[in-house]
């Protein structure tokens, strides 16, 4: 698959997700602010899902976008984290 199909599958399934999660685009709402709204949302095993398979995809080279994703569930999961240690 190359990185452009790769990377329209990956917007339309975000995009669905999102719309699932009751996460609406707004005017001037990128890919990568939608991205951010759902990680928020999701579930810790589901997480855990998209970064192997963000890991993958990053091997197979699909494109930096994947990357960046990565590291903004990893930054999210890190703040979820220390927000636990505070709370408890």
């Amino acid at each position: 698959m190359n990185s452009d199909v790769a990377l329209k599958e990956l917007y339309y399934h975000v995009l669905k997700t999102c719309f699932a999660y009751e996460i609406h685009m707004e005017p001037g709402m990128t890919f990568i602010d939608m991205w951010k709204a759902l990680i928020t949302k999701l579930d810790h095993p589901t997480k855990m899902v998209l970064k192997t398979r963000l890991q993958e995809d990053i091997v197979h080279q699909r494109g930096s976008v994947f990357a960046e994703m990565l590291v903004l569930l990893e930054k999210q999961e890190k703040s979820a984290k220390e927000s636990q240690k505070q709370t408890g």
